[in-house]
């Protein structure tokens, strides 16, 4: 777990492996994320919807990827940003996958913006929340 604050955002990573994942771990990563929105100071609906997105990507990286992965949360005034990226080259974005795939579903439901893109290791799926404090 590494966390980056500068004067305009801050940044926290938690890494896992996708295939590997089990209910301690999904635990320790909620307990994380928790923590993490405590020191962002945001409204507690907004906990909930951001509790609920992160678990949808790190749901839907547990699907599609078998190797390293990495849960991202931004904060910045205007968003609160989250990303999780897989070792896998599958594209997530297409809006017909979006319209079958529950984790998706729930991703695009709660999110003012999302895609994926590639990274320097795989795919790069993000989701993008509006914040009460901009």
């Amino acid at each position: 777990m590494i966390t980056v604050t500068s004067a305009n955002e801050q940044t926290s990573r938690f890494a896992f492996v996708a295939a590997d994942l089990n209910e301690a771990q999904c635990a320790a990563m909620r307990a994380w994320l928790q923590e993490r929105l405590d020191e962002f100071d945001l409204p507690d609906v907004s906990h909930a919807n951001a509790l609920l997105v992160a678990r949808s990507l790190v749901e839907y990286a547990s699907r599609t990827a078998s190797g390293p992965s990495e849960l991202l949360v931004r904060h910045t005034s205007r968003h609160l940003h989250l990303a999780v990226e897989t070792p896998t080259t599958a594209r997530s974005d297409d809006e017909s996958m979006a319209e079958r795939d529950p984790s998706l579903i729930l991703i695009k439901r709660y999110s003012a913006r999302w895609g994926a893109e590639r990274g320097q290791t795989g795919t790069v799926l993000w989701a993008d929340m509006p914040t009460s404090h901009g």
